[in-house]
């Protein structure tokens, strides 16, 4: 005996299967969670910022934003809810706090944690003798042909090119190691996205002539293969040998004197007092300033202050 073959038995099967193909298609694109990073450095709050950014991106519902923040060492996660105003039929974005993937804390985490180790390598890897290198802002000898070696940190001020050649030398000093470099691809590959973070570290060496020089290291991670790492110095935050912040000098130039100009004396090597005010006065002039040279130079026990009087010149008179 032949059987019949039952079509609608057939039809119920086909739409069967289809419906869950579709459901299951339909229900991994709805949830799918597409997810980004953005850099949040000491912001005011991590939902606006995941908010804007989702905004800007054009997410979709359900996409995840991570928020980095690396000045707190925290991060946060996000999920995009998007509602639609029913008068103009724009939409609305909501970012609803959500738990950061296991994975991804960890990777943040420990690069954090690779960071904080940097400030103390570099300290120790390097401390800055200027004397080992030239001045470029100052010759000596016949027609100016000779470089003079660098005798205090006020040779960097008004002097760009030996702010460049030592904030180059310290930032190959600190170069990324390979667990650095391994952390920051780690991290930044768990994105969809590209992702820039910006990671200061501030370190401050000592100089020769007993001057603090403070820097800003920054590593630039723009994705998990490209790393740029800048070096720059802080003036108003770096001090001379003698306890003068290096943008005293800044203000003067402006014609303003704050902080009752600059002071110099009271250091127990008097060579190195007297070599502070001429790198001072030589700066000065770099600066723009007219500098009326003092009468006498810093001795045992004797203080000399700075100021640009009302005629604009810069003086220098023992008190």
């Amino acid at each position: 005996m032949t059987k019949s073959f039952n079509f609608k038995s057939l039809f119920k099967f086909l739409f069967f299967t289809s419906t869950i193909f579709y459901s299951l298609t339909f229900s991994s694109l709805v949830f799918a969670q597409y997810s980004v990073g953005v850099e949040c450095y000491d912001c005011d709050s991590s939902a606006t910022k995941a908010r804007l950014t989702a905004q800007s991106m054009g997410l979709e519902e359900n996409d995840l934003v991570s928020v980095l923040d690396f000045y707190s060492g925290t991060i946060e996660t996000f999920q995009v809810k998007i509602t639609v105003n029913e008068r103009n039929g724009a939409s609305i974005y909501f970012a609803v706090a959500t738990q950061t993937p296991n994975a991804l804390q960890r990777s943040f985490s420990d690069l954090v944690g690779k960071f904080s180790q940097l400030p103390q390598r570099a300290k120790q890897a390097h401390n800055v003798t200027l004397s080992d290198h030239d001045n470029p802002c100052v010759k000596a000898g016949p027609n100016g042909s000779t470089f003079q070696p660098l005798k205090s940190v006020w040779d960097l001020v008004g002097c760009q090119p030996a702010v460049n050649f030592l904030q180059e030398l310290i930032k190959n000093d600190v170069s990324l190691t390979t667990n650095l470099w391994l952390g920051a691809s780690n991290l930044t590959s768990q994105f969809d996205t590209p992702i820039s973070i910006r990671v200061p570290v501030a370190i401050e060496l000592t100089t020769d002539d007993g001057g603090k020089l403070h820097f800003e290291l920054v590593y630039n991670v723009i994705s998990e293969d490209t790393f740029i790492i800048s070096a720059q110095l802080d003036i108003a935050k770096s001090r001379d040998g003698l306890g003068n912040s290096l943008d005293a000098l800044e203000s003067m130039a402006g014609g303003a004197a704050t902080g009752g100009g600059a002071y110099f004396g009271g250091h127990n090597n008097s060579a190195i007092r007297q070599s502070t005010l001429v790198a001072f006065l030589q700066a000065a002039s770099r600066m723009g300033l007219t500098v009326r040279t003092p009468q006498h130079a810093p001795e045992d026990g004797l203080q000399t202050k700075c100021t640009v009087k009302s005629d604009g010149v810069l003086e220098c008179i023992p008190i």
